[in-house]
């Protein structure tokens, strides 16, 4: 009994969150159901919470959030979110409209954001296949990413699973 005991106290400190006193609270948000698999992985060694987007966020989902970041801020923890997404005008405008909603939708302030992939730079290190023909024109968000980055449209999955790993614990 004793031993079960024991072991049972050592199996669950061991596996306990190792974050819960730390003075960031991450989640790591993914655009793309495929991938998640990739990021929860790399998330669960940090005990961090690991959220697939697929495409742009409800308000449920986003309120969601905010109850967890709130908790954060209430413990004095900052939130933090580390988005991995398409380099396209959807794949990067729906971040944006994320961390637009959260505040002036939902009233989530003292929340970062950091889009940590695909990037522009992530496109020009990795030499990621790029196409000016797959960024579509019939997007309404077209012309603004145009503007702001050029014809550039790479998916997420151009990137290797191995360096996504990278990026993310980085």
């Amino acid at each position: 009994f004793i031993r079960e005991q024991i072991d049972d106290m050592r199996y669950n400190y061991f596996s306990r969150c190792t974050v819960q006193g730390q003075e960031k609270y991450i989640e790591l948000w993914v655009e793309k159901d495929a991938l998640s698999r990739v990021f929860e992985d790399t998330a669960w060694e940090y005990c961090l919470r690991c959220v697939t987007c697929k495409g742009y966020q409800s308000i449920s989902f986003l309120k969601s959030y905010r109850d967890r970041a709130q908790k954060a801020l209430d413990n004095n923890q900052e939130p933090v979110v580390l988005y991995a997404g398409d380099f396209d005008p959807s794949g990067v405008q729906m971040f944006e409209a994320a961390q637009d909603s959260l505040q002036n939708d939902l009233g989530l302030y003292g929340a970062r954001y950091r889009r940590i992939a695909l990037n522009l730079d992530d496109i020009k290190t990795y030499d990621l296949p790029h196409d000016p023909d797959a960024v579509k024109k019939t997007d309404r968000r077209y012309s603004a990413f145009v503007d702001r980055y050029g014809e550039y449209a790479v998916e997420l999955d151009a990137l290797h699973p191995r360096e996504l790993k990278s990026i993310a614990i980085n």
